[in-house]
């Protein structure tokens, strides 16, 4: 297990975000967070990447289970990175932008970062346009810089909150293969997501939320099933296998079409 969640609690404005929840991270894993807007979702992954702390409970971190909000703030930055739903639209270049995941890794030869920012700029397909200022690129192309920045920083466990939000069917296509890739070999990788069917083709567990609480956790199969679905989502959808890939679909079914 590379990170562990126990009883998570958060509240804002009087209200509460997220109640005793639990999720469990395993190395190597593709895990996805799912549920509608509201739930908490993005909340938990800040949590999770210890960027806002709980008001209740705790996140442990490595094979040590160490209290990742009183880790070094160095080897925290080593273990993690996160990426936010928004890329900000900034001045630097993108070259720039990318090498902002060396900092942890201070004191490093500039041969150094430069080989490692341009791998991660060719791993989401975007080496091209490095010398490009951020605020010149398209929004799914900032993303990929986002995600890009991630990789450059080399953490053992990468939390994104919905990175395939302004990519095309390719390019959405293309990053998740990614991600599936970088965990087969050794990344543990964490996403908040609104693709159910992009969870259903690579996600190795999924957590539900609704209302700030978790509602199911495990398996695709087990978890993207018609009746929870449309209980959690409050509209009906409909679920079934892909004739040729046999992979889980996911369909809403608005008023319109029944």
């Amino acid at each position: 297990m590379i990170c562990q969640l126990r009883g998570i609690g958060f509240s804002a404005g009087g209200r509460k975000i997220l109640e005793d929840v639990d999720l469990d991270l395993e190395r190597g894993c593709l895990t996805v967070i799912a549920g509608p807007n509201g739930s908490g979702k993005s909340t938990l992954l800040r949590i999770a990447a210890g960027l806002l702390r709980p008001h209740s409970g705790t996140v442990l971190a490595g094979e040590k289970k160490e209290d990742l909000f009183s880790m070094n703030p160095e080897r925290a930055a080593r273990f993690r990175a996160y990426a936010p739903q928004d890329t900000p639209s900034v001045s630097f270049s993108l070259f720039e932008f990318v090498s902002l995941g060396r900092l942890p890794w201070r004191g490093e030869q500039p041969a150094q970062t430069r080989s490692v920012v341009t791998a991660a700029l060719h791993l989401v397909g975007i080496e091209s346009l490095l010398d490009q200022s951020v605020s010149s690129l398209s929004g799914g192309e900032r993303q990929r810089g986002s995600i890009a920045r991630v990789l450059a920083q080399t953490p053992e466990l990468a939390f994104l909150d919905e990175p395939v939000s302004a990519q095309d069917w390719g390019h959405a296509v293309q990053m998740a293969d990614l991600f599936a890739g970088l965990c087969r070999r050794g990344l543990s990788l964490c996403m908040v997501t609104h693709d159910l069917n992009l969870a259903a083709m690579y996600a190795d567990r999924i957590l539900l939320l609704a209302n700030g609480r978790k509602i199911a956790f495990g398996l695709p199969e087990d978890i993207l099933q018609s009746d929870l679905l449309s209980s959690v989502y409050d509209c009906r959808i409909t679920v079934d296998r892909h004739p040729e890939t046999h992979v889980l679909r996911v369909f809403p079914v608005g008023k319109c079409a029944q």
